[in-house]
């Protein structure tokens, strides 16, 4: 009967042990909350640049993805926007311009700090900053040409001026409890 008891009790220590192995795990975690969003990522849109170059008389389709998760040493977000809609094709590069400077016009002005750029209008433009307890990066891809049909309807066509894109962005984000240094982190493999 005394052994009975002894395992009864070895197995109940074992359960408490678990469950406050289990506990301090889940406390270990950072969990994404308002406070670990960088107040760039919290504003940022390329709405207002892609309006100046869409031609009004077409369609158009936005749309903005997020995704977030928890972790032991960093909270990790992603965000990506996606725009479909019809350009003059002299506006192709112009277009591209406008979003690279409006991306690091905005992160200047959140305070954040431009730790490397690159890029161009055609092959698109990769940005990584700092601001805060947050690194990101993110990824304008080179715009495509898509069927005005995707943007317009089964019956559209287009005059020989003008051409449907598809324009995405992507930005990608880590806060950590504490500001990180600048060389150890890499937030993602978009530049590949």
């Amino acid at each position: 009967m005394a052994s009975g008891k002894k395992l009864a009790l070895a197995i109940l220590a074992g359960t408490g042990l678990l469950l406050l192995v289990s506990l301090a795990n889940q406390l270990s975690y950072i969990y994404p909350t308002p406070e670990t969003e960088s107040a760039f990522l919290k504003s940022y849109s390329p709405n207002n640049v892609v309006e100046r170059f869409q031609c009004k008389n077409e369609g158009a389709n936005h749309s903005e993805t997020a995704d977030q998760g928890a972790g032991r040493k960093f909270v990790r977000r992603e965000n990506t926007f996606e725009s479909r809609f019809v350009i003059k094709s002299r506006d192709w590069m112009p277009l591209m311009t406008a979003l690279e400077q409006g991306l690091t016009s905005q992160l200047l002005q959140q305070r954040a700090e431009i730790l490397g750029q690159t890029g161009d209008p055609r092959e698109g433009y990769q940005i990584q900053y700092q601001a805060g307890n947050s690194v990101g990066e993110i990824a304008i891809e080179p715009l495509k040409i898509i069927s005005v049909t995707s943007v317009s309807g089964p019956k559209a066509s287009l005059p020989d001026d003008e051409q449907a894109i598809d324009l995405r962005i992507t930005i990608q984000e880590k806060w950590f409890k504490s500001k990180p240094g600048i060389i150890t982190v890499k937030v993602s493999n978009l530049a590949n």
